[in-house]
C-alpha cells in the first residue's frame, strides 16, 4: 500500500499535539494544585494572624483587670460571635485551647454544630507550640492532593503561652474548584488541538504540493517527455531541488538530442562506407571477371585493366586506414603519446612531402612565420604532422594550377595560430560543422579522389589537443583554416 507523506506529515503532527497537550495539561494540573493549596495555606495562615493578635488583646493582663466577672463573659461571647462570623466567610473551624486541651474558645463555620470535636493532630500541635512559642502548620494529603490543613498559632502574653489557637480547614471546596478548572483547561485543550490539527493538514498539503508537482515532472522525464522548466517559489531546499530538476530536464534533452543525431549519423555513415566500399569493389570484381574469363586479349588492354585494379586497390587500402585511423582517435580508452614539440619541424616536415606535388600543378607555397621567440606545444608528433599533411592535401587538391597556397604561423597571447588559406573555385555550400563529418567532400566530391575522411581525422586530432578548428570561405573565394593550439609554457 502507498503511503502518503502528507499522511505521515498529519500522523506526526497529531501525535506531537496530543503529547504536548498531555504534558501540558499534567503541568498544569500539579502547578494549579500546589498554587491553590499553597495560597488557601497562606489565606489561612493570614487569618490566624488576625485572629492572634485579636486575642492577644483579649488575653492580656490589663483587659482583663479592666473587666468584671459579666464583663469577661460577655467579652468571651463576643469573640466567639467573631471567630463564628471568621469562619463561616473562611469555612473553616478555629479553637482556642490550653495546655491541656482544654476549650477556652470555638468557633465553626456551620454554627448549628457545637460540638465537632478538635482534631487528634492538634495535640502534638499544640505541645509543640507551648514548647517553641512558634506557630507550627500541618498537611494532611498524598502526593499529589492536599486533604486538610492544621494550623496552630500561640497566644503570647508576657513572653508566657497563655493559649493556643487551632485552626482546621478540609480543602474539598479547593477540590471542588479545582475540578471545574481542569473541566474548562480540558475543552480548551481539545479545542486548540481540534483546530491545531485542522492547520497541520493543511501545512502538510501545502508542504507536500510541490514534492507532489516535482514528481509529476520526474514521471514526465522518465517518460521522455520534456515539459516547461519547474517553476517552485518555496525558496528553500524544494526550490534549489526543482532547479536541479529543470537542468536535469535539459541535460536529458540535449542528451537525447545527440542520441538521436549520433543514430542518424551512425546510419549514414554505415550507409556511406557501404557506398566507398562497394564502388571499388565491384570494379575490381568485373576486371577480374573479364580478365580470368579471356575478354581481354591484348597486353595492353590487359596492362591497363592491371593499373585499374592496382588504383582501386590502394584506394581501398586508403580508405580502410583512414577508418582505422578515424576510430582509434574517435575511441575514449585510446591516448596520445605527447612530448614536447617544435611547431616549425611539424609544418617543416609536413611541406617536405608534398613539395613534388605542388610542383606538378605548379602551385606557390608561402610560409609566412611570424614567431618572434621558440615557442613549443604539448603533443603527438606524427598526429600533428598528419594534421598538416592533411590540410595540404585538401589545398593541393581543390585548388587550381598555379594557386599561391599560403601557411601562417604566429602565437596569439597564449595559443599557437596555424592558418592554411588557398584559392578555391568553388563555394563551400555545405554547413561548417558538416565538412568535419566523415565523407563530406564538397561540391567537387565527383571529380576529386579522397575518402571524405581527411577533416574529420583533422578535427578529432585538434580535440585530442585541447584545441580548436575552423573552416572558412571568404569572399574573394579563398578557402582559409584556422587552427589554434595551447602553448606550453
Amino acid at each position: 500500500m502507498k503511503k502518503h507523506i502528507s499522511g505521515r506529515l498529519i500522523r506526526l503532527f497529531s501525535i506531537l499535539l496530543v503529547t504536548m497537550t498531555v504534558i501540558i495539561g499534567l503541568l498544569f494540573s500539579v502547578i494549579f494544585t500546589r498554587q491553590t493549596e499553597d495560597l488557601h495555606v497562606e489565606e489561612m495562615t493570614h487569618r490566624g494572624q488576625v485572629i492572634q493578635e485579636t486575642l492577644t488583646d483579649y488575653f492580656s493582663t490589663d483587659t482583663r483587670t479592666q473587666r468584671g466577672a459579666s464583663g469577661n463573659h460577655s467579652g468571651m461571647m463576643g469573640y466567639g460571635a467573631y471567630l463564628n462570623f471568621i469562619n463561616q466567610i473562611a469555612g473553616d473551624s478555629v479553637w482556642v485551647v490550653d495546655k491541656e486541651q482544654n476549650t477556652l474558645l470555638k468557633g465553626h463555620h456551620n454554627s448549628t454544630d457545637t460540638d465537632i470535636p478538635i482534631p487528634s493532630t492538634a495535640e502534638k500541635l499544640v505541645a509543640e507550640v507551648y514548647q517553641t512559642k512558634q506557630s507550627v502548620v500541618e498537611k494532611e494529603g498524598s502526593l499529589l492532593q492536599l486533604n486538610a490543613v492544621t494550623s496552630a498559632l500561640p497566644i503570647i502574653i508576657d513572653n508566657e503561652v497563655v493559649g493556643v489557637i487551632v485552626m482546621y480547614s478540609e480543602v474539598a471546596a479547593i477540590h471542588q474548584n479545582q475540578a471545574n478548572g481542569y473541566l474548562i483547561l480540558l475543552v480548551s485543550l481539545l479545542i486548540a488541538l481540534a483546530i491545531s490539527i485542522l492547520v497541520s493538514v493543511r501545512l502538510a498539503k501545502g508542504f507536500t504540493a510541490p514534492i507532489k508537482e516535482m514528481e509529476s515532472y520526474t514521471n514526465a522525464l522518465i517518460a521522455e517527455k520534456y515539459p516547461a522548466p519547474l517553476a517552485i517559489h518555496t525558496e528553500d531546499e524544494l526550490n534549489e531541488l526543482a532547479d536541479r530538476l529543470s537542468i536535469l530536464r535539459d541535460r536529458l534533452e540535449k542528451a537525447e538530442k545527440a542520441r538521436i543525431s549520433k543514430e542518424q549519423n551512425e546510419k549514414e555513415f554505415l550507409s556511406q562506407i557501404s557506398h566507398e566500399l562497394r564502388t571499388p569493389v565491384m570494379v575490381m570484381k568485373s576486371s577480374l571477371e573479364a580478365l580470368t574469363d579471356g575478354l581481354v586479349d591484348s597486353p595492353e588492354e590487359q596492362k591497363n585493366y592491371h593499373e585499374q585494379l592496382l588504383k582501386e586497390a590502394g584506394y581501398l587500402e586508403r580508405l580502410v586506414n583512414d577508418l582505422l585511423e578515424l576510430s582509434r582517435l574517435q575511441a575514449v580508452g585510446f591516448s596520445l603519446v605527447k612530448e614536447e614539440v617544435d611547431p616549425l619541424i611539424i609544418i617543416e616536415d609536413a611541406v617536405r612531402s608534398y613539395r613534388l606535388k605542388l610542383a606538378e600543378k605548379q602551385q606557390e607555397f608561402i610560409f609566412d612565420n611570424w614567431l618572434t621567440a621558440p615557442v613549443y606545444i604539448e603533443g603527438d608528433q606524427g598526429r600533428l604532422t598528419q594534421l598538416i599533411k592533411n590540410l595540404l592535401e585538401n589545398a593541393h587538391k581543390y585548388s587550381e594550377k598555379n594557386a599561391k597556397i599560403e601557411l601562417l604561423l604566429e602565437s596569439a597571447e597564449d595559443q599557437l595560430h596555424i592558418q592554411l588559406s588557398n584559392p578555391s573555385s568553388y563555394p563551400v555550400s555545405l554547413d561548417k560543422a558538416e565538412l568535419f563529418q566523415a565523407f563530406h567532400r564538397g561540391d567537387r566530391s565527383a571529380i576529386e579522389e579522397g575518402t571524405g575522411l581527411g577533416l574529420a581525422i583533422c578535427q578529432q586530432i585538434v580535440q585530442r589537443h585541447s584545441g580548436t578548428i575552423v573552416l572558412e570561405n571568404t569572399d574573394d573565394k579563398h578557402v582559409i583554416v584556422d587552427i589554434y593550439l595551447p602553448i606550453k609554457k
